[in-house]
């Protein structure tokens, strides 16, 4: 096993660490990360989106999004209506119950956010995307050249 994979298969784990901790406290407001992530998108929309648009962002399989979105459709927190201007497409908004939701959510991470920041110090942290940001350049240039060797 080479260096460099190990180094990636080491940031795999930790990143899949971080997302259990996150699901975590999801399940805390009886919610999945994925469906946190679902309106969390919403959001950063102003609110309103297309499944399509979602699935792309998410990377998630359209059905899966249709699925997810039944889901908190049932439960209140988004609602789907036709777009008034091509009513093939459908738009999903975010509901005050969501939003609040999510809110509740963003506070939890704020919290741990705020601490970490804290503990680190932010320019650490800040330099730290910095670096995370070269590390996936450059995976994605390495990998689109062995791709296309391949």
């Amino acid at each position: 096993m080479s260096d460099s994979f190990d180094f990636l298969r080491k940031h795999n784990i930790l990143v899949k660490k971080e997302n259990s901790i996150f699901a975590e406290i999801c399940k805390h407001y009886n919610m999945s990360y994925a469906d946190i992530n679902m309106l969390d998108a919403i959001y950063d929309r102003n609110k309103i989106t297309e499944p399509t648009i979602l699935a792309e962002e998410l990377l998630i399989p359209k059905q899966t999004i249709t699925s997810m979105l039944d889901k908190l459709e049932k439960k209140g927190y988004v609602k789907r209506q036709h777009n008034e201007n091509d009513r093939r497409k459908v738009n999903v908004h975010l509901m005050p119950k969501g939003e609040n939701l999510l809110l509740q959510v963003q506070k939890t991470i704020d919290f741990a956010e705020n601490y970490i920041m804290e503990n680190m110090g932010k320019e650490v942290l800040e330099n730290m995307l910095v670096q995370y940001n070269k590390i996936i350049d450059l995976l994605e240039y390495v990998i689109s050249k062995e791709v296309k060797n391949d």
